[in-house]
């Protein structure tokens, strides 16, 4: 029952009208909410391969973070951070400093962590993200 629920929300969001990048990402998501994080991480893996979107390249560091793939998060969130750059986009840029900061604690190096939180932090107040600012504050605290 479960995988006929996701069969067919997966068919409703590849009939709306998106790009083939964005209807990926929303598949991803869907995927992601249904435990289902090796398909999620074949698609965007897939999909880093036809786009160089920093969103796809952010889900992806995110996707392996969650699943605990350190090295493979962090070279998914450094290439995020150069494609967010090259197109201005401060929050895909903040929101892969923070997943860089948890990659870096993960092993062991708090100053790498406390660099990556203190640029999400400039980032994230640059652009009047008052959700990123709690988000980095707490992890400052920790």
């Amino acid at each position: 029952a479960e995988a006929e629920v996701v069969s067919a929300l997966e068919s409703r969001l590849r009939a709306q009208p998106l790009s083939t990048t964005a209807t990926a990402l929303l598949v991803a998501e869907l995927y992601l909410s249904h435990e289902l994080r090796a398909e999620a991480t074949e698609l965007l893996e897939d999909l880093t391969t036809s786009s160089r979107a920093a969103s796809v390249w952010l889900a992806l560091g995110q996707t392996y973070l969650d699943a605990g793939l350190t090295s493979e998060a962090g070279s998914a969130l450094d290439q995020a951070i150069a494609a967010a750059q090259g197109t201005g986009q401060q929050d895909i840029e903040a929101a892969a400093r923070v997943g860089l900061a948890l990659v870096a604690r993960a092993q062991d190096d708090a100053t790498t962590a406390e660099a990556h939180l203190s640029a999400a932090r400039l980032l994230y107040k640059q652009i009047g993200d008052q959700d990123g600012l709690e988000q980095v504050d707490q992890l400052l605290s920790q």
